[in-house]
């Protein structure tokens, strides 16, 4: 549980900039580039966990939350680059995904902590 809290405390924390670029506000091009990096550490630290059985769903949520957030932040930096508006859908789609599948794994995780 304490080794998946990380990267999920990471996705928590990049909600404001995953609701900016769902919200088609923003961020700007380094802060999008941090984003990538700070995306791709969760994804690692997801990648070197074998979850036990009952935490595997709440885990591959997690991974997949991680593998959205990174594409809507390297499609809103191509977007930007690019002026391409469709683009920028495409990055909006991606953060209300990694979003929505980040919360799904928190209350997995949550309702895991409250049968112990």
């Amino acid at each position: 549980k304490d080794a998946v809290r990380t990267p999920q405390d990471r996705l928590a924390r990049l909600r404001p900039s995953l609701t900016h670029i769902r919200e088609l506000s923003g961020p700007d091009v380094p802060v999008l580039r941090k984003i990538e990096e700070y995306v791709s550490m969760a994804q690692r630290e997801l990648a070197a966990l074998a979850p036990p059985a009952e935490l595997k769903a709440a885990h591959d949520l997690l991974v997949a939350a991680t593998h959205m957030a990174h594409q809507a932040a390297t499609l809103r930096r191509t977007a930007i680059s690019s002026n391409t508006l469709k683009l920028a859908w495409d990055a909006a789609s991606a953060a209300s995904g990694a979003m929505l599948l980040a919360d799904q794994a928190a209350v997995e995780i949550a309702q895991l902590v409250k049968k112990r």
